[in-house]
This record gives structure tokens, C-alpha cells and sequence, in this order.
């Protein structure tokens, strides 16, 4: 079962993220380093007075932190550096998220650890002169993922951008974190979906209700009557953002309703999903397995089968009142090698290609 999971997670482009991944924010100085961050697929800190790191894995913690008061004298907490450091240096790890501000948080980034800690040898080699360059030695390199902008941020996530150290961990904001980037994604067995809300008229409550039913009820109904399965639909929680725009969560134990869910999210939406995997997975028809069910499903679908296309039609009358969206739509993604103008955005003095917006459907 674990390995017939594996391969539809795959199909469906269901992100899976490592139970040990941390989130951090760490600053930009005010913004003035963001674009070169971005740039060159780094951050960095300062205090370079202290960037050996066999000095930190050899040295008393009372004494340490003597010297650096020492050398800063101005600071009034030498604790406090010798913490950023020692966090910087040995507890961000590969894989970790990162995540940081421009100027005034108008816009957050996003990326992955690629290579942790390491001093380097020349300043960063951004091309662009407007760019005000960061000189620090202390680095971490990291793939930046996408950003957004602060309007579209998660109500629940604007705290952080209140938080003024130079590295916070905020791994208690993960959950929120993980659904503004991923509409689908599993961590811990549980599978999260996410539809985001964006429209900016007060919600209708009946309208609200039949999208929830829609997505927690008839699609699970649907599932299983053209597939002969029998998921069950107590097993799915629901999150819910009530505000205007706002986020809704189906959250469920992978082998469950939750993954019909994902299932039915990835037609809805009109997800090109990874059918060729099916060619390459070997089973036995007459064992109904998760992908003999999501094969007949997909058949039933080319057939125009009465009941999805019903599911389809009432899918697409909710999306367009409630303007959904699914959470990579709100995104943009870092700038690509060849500029396209017509897609592009400029944002001070960096270019990054916008994702489109657009919220035809795509179900038919």
C-alpha cells in the first residue's frame, strides 16, 4: 500500500514534505539586501568579527559571549548575537524553508536550503548595480521557490512580519506557511488540500455551504459510485478562514476521503496530471487498488459519464461565485533565464515573471 501511495502522490502532484524540515525568517537588513538575496540564491548575516566556526564549537559559551561583548561594545546583547549565530551556523539545515521580507514586507520570499553554512571568499556577484550588494561572510544557499505579495498574504501569517530578530524560528506558522504554498501536499500521513477564497465581496453563507458540500460530500458520493470504492467522508476535517478572501483546508489520513478529494481537486481544476506513471505501474485489474480506482476514474471522465460532468458543471458554478483559487495561482515565481516583458513584473529593480491569474475554467 505504501508503495501504490507513493506512485499517486507522484500522478497527482501531491507535494511531499519531510517531517524534519524547520521554517525560518530571517531579515534583509530593513529590505536593502532582499533583491540581492534573491539574485544570487543566498542569505546572509553580519557580525563577521565572528564567522569561525570552530570558534563557536570549541569555545566556553560564558567566554564567548564575553568576547563579543567586548567587541560590540554598543550591545547591549551579546547574548542575543552569539544565539543568531550559533543558529545560523548549526541549526538551519538542507531542506529547511526559508523565508524573507523586502522593504516594509510589502512582499515575501520564499526558498530551500540548497547548502548550509559556509564563509565566502568574494561579495555576491549580482549584475545588476542598482542592487545594493550584501558584503557579509556568513552564508546559506538557498533555491528560491516563489514569493508574494503582502495583500495576498495569509491573515494568520502577517504576525511574523511584526518579528524584528534577525532569525525567528517559525516553525509554529508551518501549517499556515505549507497551505499558502501548496494546494495539495501531504507531511505526518495527512493529506492537505487547500481552496483559496479570493473573492473580495462578503460571502454568501449559503454559497459557502454548498462549496463545502460539494468538495466533502457529492465528490467523495461521485467517487464512489462510478468507481465502486467505498471511501468514507467522516474522515475528512475542515479548516475554515471565514474572512473575505480567506483560505478553506480539507485535511484527512492519506488512505481516506481526503485523497478522493485531492483526486477530484486535480480534475476540477484541470491539473495535467502525470498519466504516464500509469504506464509504468503494474497491477492487476481485477485487484481494486487505489490506482485501479483512479484509473476507472479518469475512463469514466473521458466517457462523460453523467455524474462527473454534473459534479464539473456545479464545481465550476461555485468557483466563479466564490472567485477560488488554488494557492500556487497566488504565487510568482523567481525569474526565469529568458525575461518574457508581456508576463513580467518590475518591482523596484528586479524582474520575475508573474504567474497567470487567470481563473477560466479549465474542467471541460
Amino acid at each position: 500500500m505504501e508503495k501504490e501511495l507513493q506512485q499517486i502522490l507522484s500522478i497527482l502532484n501531491i507535494e511531499q514534505i519531510p517531517k524534519e524540515r524547520n521554517y525560518w525568517l530571517i531579515r534583509t537588513e530593513s529590505g536593502k539586501f532582499y533583491f540581492d538575496f534573491l539574485e544570487n540564491n543566498y542569505v546572509s548575516i553580519g557580525w563577521d568579527e565572528f564567522s569561525d566556526i570552530n570558534i563557536f564549537k570549541n569555545t566556553e559559551e560564558k567566554k564567548l559571549k564575553e568576547h563579543i561583548a567586548s567587541v560590540y561594545k554598543d550591545e547591549k546583547r551579546p547574548g542575543y548575537i552569539y544565539n543568531q549565530i550559533r543558529r545560523f551556523m548549526f541549526d538551519i539545515k538542507k531542506g529547511d524553508m526559508i523565508l524573507i521580507p523586502s522593504e516594509n514586507s510589502s512582499q515575501i520570499a520564499f526558498g530551500l536550503v540548497q547548502e548550509t553554512f559556509f564563509i565566502r571568499d568574494t561579495i555576491s556577484n549580482t549584475t545588476n548595480i542598482k542592487i545594493p550588494k550584501c558584503n557579509f561572510k556568513k552564508c546559506i544557499k538557498v533555491e528560491w521557490k516563489s514569493k508574494i505579495f503582502k495583500e495576498k498574504f495569509d491573515p494568520y501569517l502577517k504576525m511574523l512580519l511584526f518579528t524584528h530578530t534577525t532569525i525567528t524560528d517559525i516553525n509554529d506558522y508551518k501549517g499556515y506557511i505549507n497551505r499558502l504554498l501548496y494546494s495539495n501536499y501531504i507531511l505526518d500521513d495527512m493529506i492537505h488540500v487547500t481552496f483559496n477564497i479570493t473573492t473580495k465581496d462578503n460571502i454568501n453563507a449559503v454559497e459557502l455551504l454548498n462549496f463545502l458540500n460539494l468538495i466533502s460530500k457529492e465528490s467523495i458520493d461521485v467517487f464512489n459510485q462510478v468507481t465502486g470504492s467505498n471511501f468514507k467522508k467522516d474522515t475528512v476535517d475542515v479548516k475554515l478562514n471565514v474572512q473575505s478572501p480567506g483560505p478553506i483546508e480539507f485535511i484527512g489520513y492519506a488512505i481516506g476521503g481526503i485523497l478522493v478529494i485531492s483526486i477530484i481537486n486535480a480534475f476540477l481544476f484541470g491539473i495535467k496530471l502525470d498519466v504516464e506513471l500509469f504506464k509504468i505501474v503494474k497491477f492487476n485489474i481485477e485487484n481494486e487498488g487505489l490506482i485501479t480506482y483512479i484509473l476507472k476514474f479518469i475512463q469514466e471522465n473521458n466517457a462523460n459519464n453523467q455524474n462527473i460532468s454534473k459534479l464539473k458543471n456545479n464545481f465550476k458554478i461555485s468557483k466563479g461565485k466564490l472567485k477560488i483559487q488554488q494557492s500556487e495561482k497566488l504565487l510568482y515565481a523567481p525569474r526565469p533565464e529568458k525575461k518574457k516583458e508581456s508576463n513580467s513584473i518590475k518591482d523596484s529593480d528586479s524582474t520575475y515573471e508573474q504567474i497567470s491569474l487567470d481563473t477560466t475554467d479549465n474542467s471541460n
